[in-house]
């Protein structure tokens, strides 16, 4: 998945991490520039964000 921060404009690719289909939940993903909440995805994982150069 691929998005911008809104909050300092870089653009992110997000893994979600999903492993356990069933046992899913909303999970915040963070911007690793400015420590923002980005967005929240529906996963069993730990959402990581990378910036996408």
């Amino acid at each position: 998945m691929n998005c911008t921060c809104p909050h300092c404009g870089i653009k992110l690719r997000i893994e979600e991490n999903d492993y356990m289909p069933g046992c899913r939940e909303m999970e915040e993903v963070w911007c690793p520039n400015c420590k923002e909440e980005v967005t929240k995805v529906f996963t069993s994982g730990i959402p990581k964000a990378y910036e996408d150069k």
